[in-house]
């Protein structure tokens, strides 16, 4: 959604646009003809930097040389809320409202990542995405294991460990457990993880746990299904988290900031990653 408003505050036109290049010649074909209508000397675009649609129209105009500056979706919601009651989104609206800011100097000074600065920046997003998956997925596990296995935290507070997710991928059920043997237990889930460290006083532990559950034994079939389908979720988002950890790790060492900013206590690959994907390049910025 699209809206013309010059520095009088007058909205000239509204209308859409594709999220495409056809749509974005159209965007600035529509722009030059309200320059023209209004004896305009200059346009410069208001972008919410929020969804998934605004980055390719930012580096559209960037590599025009087109003038832009981003509104943070959080200034445009405090500013809908603070003008409309019912707090509702509209397309339209926050179009208009996104004109004003920028009209008001409420906007934010921001350079687009380029080069290595730019991968450096999609793998940060990729992690922490990758984080918030296995986050989910470990919360959906935890809801499973309430009515199972309530006592698996006694042993496990931290149930997305290797030796926690261990067991679940094994025996899931705290009623196969207590049917088993424990020599039978501990020998199983030994000889099925060998070469594979797990701490041998949890496993013990969780087979005592096993013997005093209270979970609930209908629909276990399926529940233990859940779990299994989880855990091998949580275990891919882990190693796939840990590959974009590596790729972190060797792109941040790739740019020439990196060796100061690691001698700085507390900072770590992850954080400049943060950082430098963000602001770009620091020698762009002048001190003092």
């Amino acid at each position: 959604i699209n809206k013309a408003k010059t520095q009088d505050a007058f909205t000239r036109a509204k209308f859409k646009v594709s999220n495409s290049r056809d749509g974005f010649v159209e965007l600035l074909e529509r722009t030059k003809a309200q320059m023209v209508k209004t004896d305009s000397r200059g346009t410069i675009f208001a972008i919410e930097a929020g969804g998934r649609y605004w980055r390719s129209l930012a580096y559209f105009l960037e590599e025009r040389g087109i003038p832009f500056r981003l509104i943070s979706p959080f200034t445009l919601k405090r500013r809908r809320e603070g003008e409309d009651i019912n707090r509702r989104k509209n397309d339209y609206r926050d179009a208009d409202m996104a004109a004003e800011l920028l009209r008001t100097g409420k906007f934010t000074e921001t350079r687009l990542p380029q080069g290595i600065y730019a991968d450096l920046r999609a793998a940060y997003h990729t992690y922490y995405g990758l984080g918030r998956e296995r986050s989910r997925a470990t919360n959906l596990l935890s809801a499973l294991l309430d009515s199972l296995f309530p006592e698996f935290y006694t042993v496990f507070k931290d149930i997305s460990t290797k030796t926690a997710l261990a067991v679940l991928a094994a025996y899931p059920s705290p009623h196969v457990i207590a049917e088993m043997s424990m020599e039978k237990f501990m020998d199983t889930m030994m000889t099925k993880y060998k070469g594979q460290y797990l701490i041998r006083k949890k496993v013990s532990a969780i087979y005592q746990a096993a013997h005093n559950s209270v979970g609930i034994h209908a629909g276990t079939g399926v529940i233990c299904f859940e779990i299994s389908l989880l855990v091998e979720r949580i275990r891919l988002l882990t190693e796939h988290r840990r590959k974009v950890e590596d790729l972190i790790v060797t792109l941040v060492e790739w740019i020439p900031e990196s060796k100061y900013l690691l001698s700085i206590p507390g900072l770590a690959h992850i954080t400049i990653a943060g950082i430098l994907g963000e602001l770009g390049p620091l020698n762009h910025y002048r001190s003092g």
